[in-house]
């Protein structure tokens, strides 16, 4: 004879929400990331309400929370765009045709690609690519191993040098 008992069944996944027990009841935590974003945007704008200084520091001040809160905003939206308002600051300006042409080398035949993700690929004759960052408004040249190049097309780490303004 078969013998059947009652399990209590459980769910092994919550997708975008964590379910917590407080002393009051229940309550669901939303961990979606166009959530998280804004939670982190509201933090940050919280934070900068001030009162007024009447001093020289702060519109530098002003101006550096106002770029923090376009930065945790434009992260959700658009990486290429959050990366150049993050860290564009200190990038050089340079044409990426005229560093082909300075190393040497030329677009190959075919034209460029276009990803979902809003960048242009040219790939190079040496097998080299110049990706251009259309939200952004930036470009870096790849050699499609993970190496970023600087101005002189030297591999390079920092990113302050790979990373160029358009």
């Amino acid at each position: 004879m078969n013998t059947y008992t009652y399990q209590k069944q459980q769910n092994q996944t919550l997708s975008a929400a964590t379910v917590q027990r407080k002393s009051t009841g229940f309550y669901i935590n939303d961990n979606r990331p166009e959530t998280i974003v804004q939670r982190k945007l509201a933090t940050v704008l919280n934070n900068t309400v001030q009162p007024l200084q009447f001093s020289r520091g702060s519109k530098t001040q002003k101006t550096k929370r106002k770029k923090e809160a376009e930065a945790v905003l434009l992260a959700g939206r658009a990486g290429g765009a959050a990366r150049a308002v993050g860290f564009g600051g200190n990038w050089a300006k340079r044409s990426w045709r005229d560093h082909v042409k300075d190393l040497g080398m030329a677009p190959a035949k075919g034209g460029p690609m276009h990803t979902e993700t809003g960048k242009t690929i040219f790939n190079l004759t040496n097998g080299h690519q110049i990706v251009i960052d259309q939200a952004g408004k930036y470009w870096r040249h790849y050699d499609g191993a993970a190496n970023y190049f600087n101005a002189d097309g030297v591999a390079d780490a920092d990113l302050a040098r790979t990373h160029f303004r358009n």
